[in-house]
Formats: structure tokens, sequence, C-alpha cells
């Protein structure tokens, strides 16, 4: 049975199209249209079947993707490694060495009592994910702030304080959210960030 999901399109640093998947996945695409209209999200988040999307992110998972995240791994971005288990095992892919080694590595330590947990197996340092509360706002509102911020370009707006400004009012109506123009910059930059990292991944 196909099933289908709501996508953003957007644009990369170079003009270059970007999709990034918004909903669950759905049976039917009423049910995608229907979460799309009760989540408030505009029209040109479409709906596309599942399937198409899947083989293009098996493209991305084995070049771009995969660059990028190792590279955060090895600069010490323990996350990267969950974000990768996350998306090979969605794709019913195998592993790449470099996930391996560092599952094997952390095991490693834990049955040999180096490390008292899997935080201190893995390098993880609790304490620089800041506030629990204000990140997960951050990571509620952030895709819907971008989208926001993209309809507003996309009728001729610059990007700009006042761009940002009328994109924290829009949140405020849509979603209830309380968020100035410094917050709803912040998470327009950090959306930016993350399509960045997939579509450039950095060299050396």
């Amino acid at each position: 049975m196909p099933e289908f999901v709501v996508i953003l399109e957007t644009t990369g640093p170079d003009g270059e199209p970007w999709e990034q998947v918004l909903s669950p996945h759905f049976t039917s695409e009423v049910g995608a249209a229907a979460w799309r209209k009760e989540n408030k999200l505009p029209d040109h988040c479409r709906i596309r079947p599942v399937a198409g999307i899947a083989n293009e992110a098996k493209a991305l998972l084995t070049g771009p993707v995969q660059e990028s995240l190792n590279q955060k791994w090895q600069k010490g971005d323990v996350q990267a490694l969950l974000e990768a288990v996350q998306k090979y095992g969605y794709f019913h892919e195998p592993l790449p060495l470099w996930c391996w080694s560092a599952v094997h590595d952390a095991a490693l330590k834990l049955s040999m009592y180096e490390a008292r947990d899997l935080n201190e197996a893995f390098g993880f340092d609790t304490k620089g994910r800041g506030r629990l509360k204000d990140r997960n706002k951050q990571a509620q509102l952030q895709w819907q702030v971008f989208i926001i911020c993209e309809e507003l370009r996309n009728k001729g707006r610059p990007v700009s304080p006042d761009m940002f400004d009328e994109a924290a009012e829009t949140a405020g109506e849509r979603f209830g959210a309380t968020i100035g123009k410094t917050t709803a910059e912040k998470y327009y930059y950090a959306v930016k960030k993350e399509l960045e990292s997939l579509l450039l991944p950095a060299s050396g």
C-alpha cells in the first residue's frame, strides 16, 4: 500500500531545489492533506509518495549525508552517530564502518568497565544540551518558523529584522507561540544550517 508525506519545498544555499519531509507517513493523500490543514501549513508544503522520496534519500545517504554525519562525529558531535543509526535503520541500510566502529568502541568500554554508563561510553555530554524546555520549544517550532519565513520571502520580503518580526507575529497567530524576532531569526538560521550541512558537507 502506498504511503504519503507532507514535504516542504525550499532551496539550498546555492539556490538548488531541496525538499524536507515534515509529517508522519499516511496511507492516503487525504490523510496527509488533513494533517497539513490541522498544522496550518501552506499549500506549497506538497504531498508526495514516500517511495519516490525514499529512493532519493537513499542516494543522498550513501553520499553527502553520510560524509556530513561522519565529519560531525569526528569533530565530537555525538548526536551525529545517533542520527546516522536512525537514518540507516529507517531505510534498512547497513551501517557504514565508522558507525559500527563507534558502537563497538562504546560497547567495549562498557564491557571492560571503562565507562559508567552509555553517556560516558559514547562521550555524550548532557550538560551541552542546554535547557530542555527551550530546546524542546525550538525543536517543535523551528521548522514552522522557517516555513513562515520562506512564505514571506516568496512574497518578496527581504531577509531582515522586519521579516523576522513578522514571522514571530505569524507564529503566534498560527501556533500560539510566544517568540520575538531574535528567536525567529535564530530558528530560521538553525534550519538553514541544517540544510546546508546536508547539501554541502564541510571539507577538511
